[in-house]
């Protein structure tokens, strides 16, 4: 990042709070800065303690293109049934259709 000047003395307090964030949450951060850019002139500090975690839901790939290498089942999400990795169904503790 590249905070403002008034800023530069909060390099310490930025870095005690990116230690503390799990692995998963830096890399979520590491990954929205490589795709969005930084924050000109914005404090680090508060852009770490701020940040939200991506809200992840599992991939309907009804209608698309399958992996072969892959397995898929049907399963419900939020009240509708699609066609989900078997990844997806058993992270999110899906209902399969039997």
């Amino acid at each position: 990042m590249k905070p403002d000047a008034m800023f530069a003395n909060r390099y310490s307090a930025a870095e005690r709070a990116w230690n503390s964030l799990t692995a998963e949450k830096q890399q979520a951060i590491l990954d929205w800065l490589r795709k969005h850019g930084t924050y000109a002139n914005r404090n680090p500090y508060f852009f770490i303690v701020d940040f939200q975690m991506p809200v992840q839901e599992p991939t309907n790939w009804n209608g698309r293109a399958l992996d072969p290498r892959r397995q898929y089942v049907t399963a419900k999400w939020n009240g509708r049934w699609g066609t989900y990795a078997v990844e997806d169904v058993q992270q999110f503790n899906m209902e399969v259709k039997q």
